[in-house]
């Protein structure tokens, strides 16, 4: 739903997507903002970053940046890395 709305994304918004979601609101709150939460965030703007991404969601197939993200494109990837694999078997 974050990725739906990601243009929308504010504190209203999040806490539009918890109540929807039905989640307990103390539990997801104290997560969201724990230290824990923010250094994983943290960790993967950096990795993001280290690779080259430039948005979100990012699709990668062994280790290659999918520029096609639907069903089709991801199954003609798939697809095409399970045949190149199987040649060098």
């Amino acid at each position: 739903m974050l990725f739906e709305n990601y243009r929308a994304i504010n504190e209203e918004k999040i806490t539009e997507i918890r109540d929807g979601l039905n989640l307990n609101a103390d539990d997801f709150d104290s997560m969201r903002k724990s230290g824990q939460v923010a250094r994983q965030i943290q960790n993967d703007v950096r990795l993001g970053r280290e690779v080259g991404l430039r948005g979100t969601p990012s699709v990668y197939v062994n280790g290659r940046l999918q520029r096609s993200r639907g069903l089709e494109g991801l199954s003609a990837s798939v697809e095409a890395e399970l045949k190149r694999l199987n040649k060098s078997n």
